[in-house]
């Protein structure tokens, strides 16, 4: 045991944070690729735009693609350069999760330093860290939330770490670290003053707290100008607003342009609502403060020790815990009416554990050791974590494959996510999205939309999922030609159908685009997938009513396979054949007509 604690205390450095980063890599591997709502809407899209150059794009990714790029860019780049290296990619984007795991250990272990066995305790904090709700479900995505925290942390680290020469040194090193988290993410901004309270919890009366506390507001701004000033500067330019798209009634930003408010559907309705809400989510995952169910008892357990601690004289890890209690307690006030949604607390999730602990060790130094590793074992099942969409990783991390577009073409996505998919249109090929021109479109963009609805251009419109949106085109003169649609090949999409596009037809005028295909011969399910095919998850695409499957002029013979299927009602007849596979003689135009309903799986030509 003593061998161990010492071997504990001198990998403290870079061994233990390589191992860390590996196990993240590895874990993100496993998990596959990130395919998250906010990675198809601007995650992708906002560092792609930097790399490849699409001039003729007008807002594709709406209020979004105006959030500072700077912490998506390196995954931007990898997936530039090594799209078809996906799993290289997913374990780059596991390790610095890992790197914050370290930076939340680093954490517990000054927190707990005064109480005996600190350093299994401290592992213990870890665990418990890394099991928590958002840090296992953004491990080796996009989100942001772990990684920009991470600087948060090491603010904390900053304040805990044993004081050497003038406090004003570590408080401006936490003011710039917690200013780099939010240049990088706004929703880091509710720290920034809890760091300041633990800059006075740490510091009580003491004469030089004021220098203290002027050091680290000047640290957090020169953290934001750092990684923010850059994109503020280029948003001032372009807007007239360096926070653009927030905030827009306190600058000039012209005339016509929609505010752009927070998200409001997760605040408590009472007061009792909000001091009760972190116990409902820790036994209960009815979404309270995601879009999706979690359920996490890390929070309520951090902040019940936080509002202990001051009254545990005889717990050894009181005095190092103290100043991080204060961080807690004024995050969470801060976080409960600013954003109250829960990924935004990683941070305070994150040193939740450490806090419990550090309560915990009011107990005997045995029996501290044992109650610790029962909570953190047992937060392991009651702990549900926030929904991440993954993709299983194939030949390529994301691959987008488009039908056939007329010439001169532009694309009108009518609702979000849709932004994700410009990496497979050529540059000269627009992207616009009515929805983004509705969130924070000016005259201009408005203008444009009009003129192009009164042009002559070809015009396509994409949905995500079966065609959600497409009831706002009626408000502009468009209609879609159902007969025409087809959907986009993408690994990000279950059974690799992706989103339905559709040739536009312009109100009160007989010329419409042509319809859509895939370079034939069919080979897959979704480059047969015509109207009437709704997703069926992995199974694949069911059949809604009356569907149109399309081979591919020149094919000849078709085949599908509908698992559990005895017979299809299908134009032409369709010829079954063993496990649930049927094939069709095929007309000229390739076209079979499906009704009832049943699963598709797979769809391909098998002869010309």
């Amino acid at each position: 045991m003593a061998g161990a604690t010492r071997l504990l205390a001198v990998q403290s450095g870079l061994p233990v944070l390589a191992l860390l980063m590996l196990a993240c890599g590895v874990a993100s591997m496993v998990m596959g690729a990130d395919r998250g709502w906010d990675a198809q809407n601007y995650h992708v899209y906002a560092p792609w735009r930097l790399f490849v150059d699409r001039p003729f794009d007008l807002l594709p990714a709406g209020m979004q693609g105006f959030h500072n790029p700077l912490p998506d860019i390196p995954f931007g780049w990898l997936l530039w350069r090594l799209n078809d290296w996906p799993r290289l990619i997913a374990f780059l984007m596991g390790l610095p999760a890992g790197a914050v795991l370290w930076v939340a250990w680093r954490c517990a272990r000054h927190m707990l330093a005064g109480a005996p066995a600190a350093e299994w305790l401290a592992v213990l904090a870890a665990v418990g860290t890394a099991g928590g709700a958002v840090f296992r479900s953004q491990v080796g995505t996009t989100s942001g939330d772990v990684v920009t925290g991470g600087l948060v942390l090491l603010g904390v680290l900053a304040l805990l770490r044993p004081a050497v020469g003038h406090p004003w040194r570590a408080a401006a090193l936490a003011g710039l670290a917690c200013g780099a988290a939010i240049g990088l993410k706004l929703t880091n901004a509710p720290f920034a003053p809890a760091i300041a309270v633990m800059v006075a919890a740490r510091l009580g009366l003491d004469r030089r707290l004021p220098a203290a506390l002027l050091a680290c507001a000047l640290g957090g701004l020169a953290g934001m100008v750092a990684t923010g000033g850059w994109w503020a500067a280029h948003l001032a330019a372009a807007t007239g607003n360096p926070l653009f798209p927030y905030f827009n009634e306190l600058f000039d930003t012209g005339e016509g342009i929609p505010r752009a408010g927070r998200d409001l559907q997760f605040m408590p309705a009472t007061l009792t609502e909000a001091l009760i809400r972190p116990f409902l989510w820790a036994v209960s995952d009815i979404p309270r403060v995601t879009e999706e169910r979690m359920r996490d008892p890390r929070l309520a357990a951090g902040l019940l020790a936080a509002l202990a601690l001051p009254f545990l004289r005889g717990a050894p890890a009181r005095r190092g815990a103290l100043p991080v209690a204060a961080f807690l307690l004024a995050g969470y006030a801060l976080w409960l009416p600013i954003f109250s949604i829960y990924r935004y607390a990683f941070v305070l999730e994150a040193l939740a554990p450490a806090l419990l602990i550090a309560a915990l060790t009011a107990l005997s130094a045995r029996a501290a050791l044992a109650a610790a590793a029962v909570a953190v074992m047992v937060a392991f099942p009651l702990t549900k974590p926030v929904p991440a969409l993954r993709a299983p990783l194939g030949d390529l991390y994301l691959a987008v494959d488009w039908p056939a577009l007329a010439p001169g073409a532009t694309v009108l996505g009518t609702a979000k996510p849709t932004a994700f998919l410009a990496i497979g249109l050529p540059p000269e090929v627009p992207l616009w999205s009515l929805t983004g021109i509705a969130e924070v479109g000016g005259p201009r963009d408005r203008a444009a939309l009009a003129a192009l609805r009164d042009g002559a251009a070809p015009l396509y419109a994409v949905a995500p999922g079966d065609g959600q949106g497409f009831g706002l085109l009626a408000s502009h003169g468009l209609s879609p030609v159902t007969e025409g649609c087809r959907r986009i090949c993408t690994n990000w999409s279950p059974a690799g159908a992706g989103p339905l596009v559709c040739p536009l037809a312009r109100d009160g005028r007989a010329d419409s685009p042509p319809p859509l295909r895939h370079a034939g011969p069919t080979r897959r399910l979704c480059e047969a997938a015509g109207r009437g095919l709704v997703s069926a998850g992995r199974r694949g695409l069911r059949v809604d009513g009356a569907a149109l499957l399309d081979f591919g002029a020149g094919c000849r013979v078709g085949e599908v396979l509908a698992p559990g299927a005895e017979r299809l009602d299908a134009t032409p007849a369709a010829e079954p054949q063993q496990g649930g596979r049927f094939r069709f003689v095929l007309p000229a135009d390739g076209l079979v007509g499906l009704r009832g309903d049943v699963v598709l799986a797979e769809a391909r030509c098998i002869g010309q």
